[in-house]
């Protein structure tokens, strides 16, 4: 699975989009399987919806575009917490969501706001 960009045209979705989230960590060992999600997102008109879908202690959650970042925080995500970040009032173009474990792991998807 790969990250991927999600397009809406020239106005925002009345239905939430997903962001697809994926480990990006280097030297991660190769599974048999693919793991679980760790992190689900959603993006809609006015904000992007996190879930946390297992533990992962406490993580720094960033956002930016090419200008840089423009949203960050330290949340403890544990198995079902939910996080809303609030996007009004962002430029339109490509930004990119990162979750940095305390361990290093870390896992990051890409969205286009119109």
């Amino acid at each position: 699975m790969s990250a991927i960009v999600l397009s809406f045209g020239s106005i925002l979705p009345l239905t939430p989009e997903e962001i697809e989230i994926k480990e990006t960590t280097v030297n991660t060992p190769v599974l048999r399987s693919a793991p679980a999600p760790a992190v689900s997102a959603w993006l809609s008109d006015a904000q992007i919806d996190l879930t946390f879908l297992r533990y992962l202690g406490t993580v720094t959650i960033t956002v930016a575009n090419a200008q840089g970042i423009v949203y960050t925080a330290s949340v403890v995500a544990d198995t079902g917490v939910e996080w809303v970040i609030d996007t009004q009032g962002w430029s339109a173009g490509d930004y990119t969501i990162t979750i940095v474990r305390s361990n290093g792991q870390t896992f990051a998807g890409a969205f286009e706001r119109p």
